[in-house]
């Protein structure tokens, strides 16, 4: 048996998780200022990518999660003003959600938050190694995570 396995090592996936979670505080604390999370932020991101309403359905496919975890989190950024629901005419079971006015005016304050925090890892590595992460993580997302 070699040393490497009779000792404790973390794994890729736990590596992942944990810089995930890591990042994910990190912007939650940067947003507070602006009353946003960073769920909040990407869903509003994703509504203004989308260019259009989008069924929550679809909202919460492209976020990653449940639709039963994305009706508390649509109904705080409803109740901030950063969106609003529309029910379908067609289908009165199919939800809608649109950014408002507030909530593209919220999110160009909150980019300029993400740019900042983003930069707080330009000092930690070289232009070669974020390079390579970067690299490195986008063929991962590119292969494991569906396009939208």
């Amino acid at each position: 048996m070699n040393e490497m396995s009779e000792t404790y090592q973390p794994d890729l996936m736990q590596l992942l998780i944990s810089a995930g979670r890591a990042m994910t505080t990190l912007l939650d604390e940067k947003l507070l200022a602006l009353e946003l999370s960073a769920a909040k932020f990407y869903t509003l991101q994703i509504l203004t990518q989308a260019n259009e309403m989008l069924p929550l359905s679809e909202l919460a496919e492209r976020l990653g999660t449940g639709k039963s975890n994305m009706t508390p989190l649509v109904d705080r950024l409803e109740a901030d003003r950063l969106v609003r629901r529309l029910r379908s005419d067609a289908d009165r079971r199919v939800v809608y959600v649109e950014i408002t006015a507030e909530g593209k005016s919220r999110l160009q304050q909150a980019r300029v938050v993400f740019a900042e925090t983003s930069h707080l890892l330009d000092g930690q590595y070289t232009a070669e190694e974020l390079h390579s992460l970067t690299d490195l993580l986008g063929r991962f997302v590119m292969r494991f995570c569906p396009p939208h």
